[in-house]
């Protein structure tokens, strides 16, 4: 039984190709090559052509792709590629540099779309080819990096490569409503940049208080807010608005979440304070009412008996731009209420 596990693991785990099969990858990858050279960027040398075997650490097998990587020179530049054998479609690898400038500017043009005014920042951006890679190297197609466009053209460069993926993140001013931002909103917007632009475009905005994250699919919006108790408050996500197209019917689905404090039971105990959530679990922060005494005591959260897991915390207290928050003190992390501990005072 033993030697059959054996084999079975090594069966699951182990190479699922043959060296021949391999060598016949890389040939074919070369060949492929070198005949796009000849056609695309003569007298330029190959360097360096080998298949890549794709393996999803912990849980795939080693898999053969059709995918080559490797070298070329082209004078005294050298420029890693990537080849895709079944269809003959080739990517240069590309610095982090040139894709932030991508980002930069796409960041601005789905800002535009959106109509987030003249105040937003973008927080992030992300644009990005997926041709099957784990570690996801960052790649242009490669005709459209030996064409010499700028950023600029490239983002412009319809017809001339595939749509482009991409994400962006923007932080906007606190009394910048985002409440209005559905999902025709969202599909408006991003209908404009696959169109002018070539972008496949998704976007997540903030502000103090608000969240949307938009796609083609899904509008989802989120608003914070405090919900008030007898002896503190505790901020939450008070409101969810989710919209989602069904692909095969063409409409659109909501749904809406509201919270208060029907939805969270503190009872004050000896010890301090137990929680319960009648309607589900949901984050809620722990703060201090203005001129409360509590941040001059200190807590912790204690296990509750009949619960397995050892969660003694130590809590301190953190001024922030909302107020005074509980954290934990061996991370930087705002306290959240739990039904499975006690938030217990530790002096009088």
């Amino acid at each position: 039984m033993l030697l059959a596990l054996l084999a079975c693991f090594a069966g699951c785990m182990g190479e699922q190709y043959t060296q021949r099969e391999k060598d016949s990858a890389q040939q074919k990858g070369e060949q492929m090559m070198r005949e796009w050279l000849e056609l695309t960027l003569p007298g330029a040398e190959l360097v360096s052509v080998e298949p890549y075997v794709f393996h999803n650490l912990g849980v795939a097998p080693y898999q053969l792709t059709e995918l080559v990587s490797g070298t070329l020179r082209n004078g005294a530049q050298e420029q890693r590629f990537w080849l895709d054998t079944s269809c003959g479609e080739v990517w240069f690898e590309q610095s982090g540099e040139t894709m932030d400038a991508l980002g930069a500017l796409g960041g601005a043009y789905v800002a535009e779309a959106l109509g987030l005014g003249g105040s937003w920042q973008l927080t992030g951006a992300q644009v990005h080819y997926d041709i099957g890679v784990l570690e996801q190297p960052d790649v242009l197609p490669a005709e459209l990096v030996l064409s010499g466009k700028t950023t600029e053209e490239i983002l412009r460069a319809e017809d001339g490569r595939p749509p482009l993926p991409a994400s962006f993140s923007y932080r906007v001013p606190d009394d910048f409503s985002l409440s209005g931002f559905t999902l025709d909103e969202a599909q408006r917007a991003l209908d404009v940049l696959l169109s002018r632009y070539g972008m496949q475009a998704s976007a997540d905005v903030h502000n103090g208080s608000e969240m949307v994250a938009l796609s083609a699919e899904q509008a989802y919006y989120t608003r914070e807010g405090f919900i008030d108790l007898p002896d503190f408050r505790v901020r939450a996500t008070v409101y969810e608005r989710r919209e989602t197209l069904d692909a095969e019917t063409g409409k659109t689905a909501s749904e809406i979440i509201e919270r208060g404090a029907s939805d969270l039971v503190v009872s004050r105990t000896a010890d301090g304070w137990t929680t319960s959530f009648p309607n589900g679990y949901f984050s809620t922060a722990v703060y201090a009412y203005d001129n409360s005494e509590m941040p001059r005591h200190a807590y912790v959260f204690l296990k509750e008996p009949g619960v397995s897991n050892d969660y003694d915390k130590p809590l301190a207290w953190k001024e922030t731009d909302l107020g005074w928050a509980l954290c934990f003190t061996d991370r930087d992390q705002i306290c959240f209420l739990s039904d499975k501990h006690v938030l217990a005072e530790t002096d009088g």
